[in-house]
């Protein structure tokens, strides 16, 4: 094939090989019982599929979902940060992971009894006590 290097000491880099091997992001919602779904994939260098992978990722946060890219340490552990914007994801993640927010409880507009956390700190636990009675 024209353009295609098969190795040798001919071999070297062509444009067309070397855009074949970039990668990609993908986005992924997590689904109990079905684990990652695809919802989009795209190079972000690539405007066309860059604009496709913003508008999944706001339909994702607008449907209530929580993002986290998935980070490793030094030491090799495993973890995720979580973004609240395409821009606060990192141009070289492999992947962007969707989850849903844990269910229960009411929010503040609800029951006017839930507080509000400063940034970076879990809201306290409302607790109640219990007599017993049935």
């Amino acid at each position: 094939m024209p353009g295609i290097s098969r190795g040798g000491s001919d071999s070297a880099i062509h444009p067309a090989v070397a855009c074949h091997n970039r990668m990609t992001m993908k986005l992924l919602r997590m689904k109990p019982g079905h684990g990652e779904i695809v919802l989009a994939e795209g190079d972000v260098e690539v405007a066309e599929q860059e604009r496709e992978l913003i508008e999944a990722f706001r339909r994702e946060l607008d449907a209530g979902m929580w993002a986290a890219v998935p980070t490793e340490t030094t030491d090799g552990r495993r973890e995720a940060e979580l973004v609240r914007s395409f821009a606060e994801i990192p141009r070289d993640a492999e992947r962007v992971i969707f989850f849903p927010r844990a269910a229960g409880g009411a929010s503040a507009g609800e029951s006017g009894t839930a507080r509000e956390a400063p940034p970076g700190q879990v809201p306290p636990v409302e607790r109640h006590a219990c007599d017993g009675s049935r």
